[in-house]
């Protein structure tokens, strides 16, 4: 196991991405003042992002995994994230899955699927839930 995201396990049987990125943004608002530069603060905890791509050969492992997504984001409810090591890193919001499909059988069946996932960490609020982590 790589990753776990709600029921979904990211694994060389799944769908194993080969690259994450997290961005992390922290929200500050501008105040204005007289013949000064403007003024910060801060209106909020960081907002992370994780993107997530890899491929899918669907005829060799993974069957199904990319349609198992996008059912789990369909559902529009948040989902636990555990990493490989075991830790609880919160809970996060699929935002989107793209698929490209190529390498096409005669009947269009692809033999590879190349994917990126879009999650955005829900907001805080839940016992256990550490926003440092």
């Amino acid at each position: 196991m790589i990753l776990a995201l709600g029921s979904f396990i990211f694994s060389i049987d799944t769908a194993a991405y080969q690259t994450l990125q997290l961005s992390a943004s922290y929200p500050w608002a501008s105040a204005p003042r007289f013949a000064n530069s403007p003024g910060y603060q801060a209106t909020g905890l960081e907002e992370r992002r994780v993107s997530l791509s890899g491929t899918v050969y669907p005829t060799f492992r993974g069957d199904g995994s990319l349609a198992h997504l996008r059912l789990m984001a369909s559902a529009m409810t948040p989902l636990p994230m555990v990493d490989g090591r075991g830790r609880y890193l919160g809970l996060w919001v699929v935002k989107s899955v793209n698929e490209t499909r190529s390498l096409l059988f005669d009947d269009g069946t692809p033999r590879k699927q190349d994917f990126t996932m879009e999650l955005e960490r829900y907001g805080t609020g839940y016992v256990g839930y550490n926003p440092r982590r």
